[in-house]
């Protein structure tokens, strides 16, 4: 516990960075930005843990936009349908408003000391 206890502050750090960036218009393109950077300097495991997890969710939600926007691209082309250019992108801002929840929901988890995992639905596991 001792490990956990010490490293709170980084592990909190990662979610918050990445929900913070997240709420920024651009900053949801480099919500992975913050955690891989913490990540990246943490010699602690618990930390690194934390921040793989947060730094995974933003590459997922990263990919999930750049799929959306290339469907709403390709469903647009045709002149005949302007209205259903923005379809696929509908459900890309919900997937990305509940993992910003679920990223504040991480910081007060690693914040009290407990664990903290997205389900596998909403985040793959990109980084080891």
């Amino acid at each position: 516990m001792a490990e956990r206890t010490g490293s709170r502050s980084g592990a909190v750090g990662a979610y918050l960075g990445a929900a913070l960036v997240g709420f920024t218009c651009v900053g949801i393109f480099v919500i992975w930005l913050v955690p891989l950077a913490i990540r990246s300097r943490t010699r602690n495991s618990w930390t690194h843990e934390h921040a793989t997890h947060a730094a995974n969710f933003g590459l997922t939600a990263f990919l999930a936009i750049l799929g959306g926007a290339l469907l709403s691209a390709l469903i647009g082309l045709p002149p005949s349908y302007p209205q259903s250019q923005p379809l696929p992108m509908y459900p890309v801002f919900c997937y990305i408003l509940v993992g910003l929840i679920g990223l504040l929901v991480g910081a007060v988890r690693a914040g009290s000391g407990q664990d903290f995992h997205f389900i596998k639905s909403i985040s793959l596991r990109l980084l080891g």
